[in-house]
């Protein structure tokens, strides 16, 4: 019984000699694709939430809202979309993740998730580009290191996501 459960971390070869080599496998090798797959999903609704409370904390707070450049139209449409979109699209992975029966499907539900953190990056881009076109409404005032603070966050989380697809698929 212990045997059995080391020899699933463990690869032992023979040499010729009849040594035992031990060679530790990496750990992602013994969990199965569609697990991974199935927590990517799961990574992908976090994110999404996170990403609403962003997007809600960055309006409605007093002190950001009063500085961010994107609060405004074209650029709160983006970001209204985008939520939207990473919302609608991490649910959907989800239930593609549990629903999952053959390779082209499994290939579906890793483009929905890798879709929830690119809705992500647009949006910030789209925030981006107002803050560089409005540089004189948020630079040097009140509230503007947890502004920038929270938009690195944002873009840190999203590139962890799409790593994680890219390493885990």
């Amino acid at each position: 019984m212990v045997w059995k459960f080391f020899s699933n971390y463990i690869q032992y070869k023979l040499n010729a000699t009849t040594n035992i080599q031990c060679k530790v496998m990496n750990i992602s090798t013994f969990i199965r694709k569609d697990s991974l797959i199935k927590l990517n999903s799961i990574f992908a609704v976090c994110l999404a939430i996170v990403f609403f409370f962003f997007f809600q904390f960055t309006k409605h707070n007093p002190v950001i809202a009063t500085i961010m450049p994107f609060g405004n139209d074209p650029y709160d449409a983006v970001g209204s979309l985008g939520v939207i979109i990473a919302g609608l699209l991490a649910v959907l992975s989800v239930i593609r993740s549990f629903h999952m029966r053959s390779d082209r499907q499994k290939i579906l539900v890793t483009r929905t998730q890798f879709t929830v953190a690119a809705a992500i990056f647009v949006t910030l881009t789209a925030d981006g580009v107002a803050m560089g076109r409005h540089v004189p409404m948020w630079l040097g005032q009140y509230g503007t290191v947890q502004l920038l603070l929270l938009m690195v966050s944002m873009l840190i989380l999203a590139l962890l996501m799409s790593f994680s697809i890219h390493f885990n698929s």
